[in-house]
């Protein structure tokens, strides 16, 4: 976890650099949650979220209601769609970058399966043993 919350950190103090850059004033909070009684101190906020179902209502929902954002009847596509573009359209919220997840393996590692939304599954992973290098056996 603390390795994801340093990635994240760079991530976003990356982004403060390119806005400055830009000549958009920006300071950067520590503030992890919002509410009625504490609200967001800042005139925008930076977060990242991850898409955790393949179902696009259920993700969707999961998104809006992470954002603060009102979840409407998701029915059909059509529906999907227009609450998907609510947000977008009224500026409150506007997709930045989609990053995908990636592993590198060393060639030892066998049996490895990542679902294709997200997680490890470690119960059947195992490693094989190094290759004995040169040498003799007494």
């Amino acid at each position: 976890m603390i390795r994801a919350m340093t990635k994240r950190a760079l991530w976003l103090e990356r982004a403060a650099v390119n806005l400055k850059e830009a000549g958009i004033a920006v300071q950067l909070s520590a503030q992890t949650t919002g509410s009625a009684t504490k609200p967001w101190a800042g005139d925008i906020r930076l977060v990242h979220q991850r898409i955790t179902s393949p179902d696009p209502a259920v993700a969707l929902s999961g998104l809006l209601d992470s954002l603060g954002e009102p979840i409407p009847a998701l029915d059909t596509p059509q529906q999907d769609y227009a609450a998907e573009r609510g947000p977008i359209n009224a500026f409150r919220v506007i997709p930045l970058v989609h990053v995908t997840e990636s592993y590198g393996l060393g060639p030892q590692v066998r049996d490895w399966m990542v679902p294709r939304w997200g997680g490890w599954r470690l119960e059947d992973v195992w490693l094989e043993p190094a290759p004995a290098t040169g040498g003799t056996t007494p």
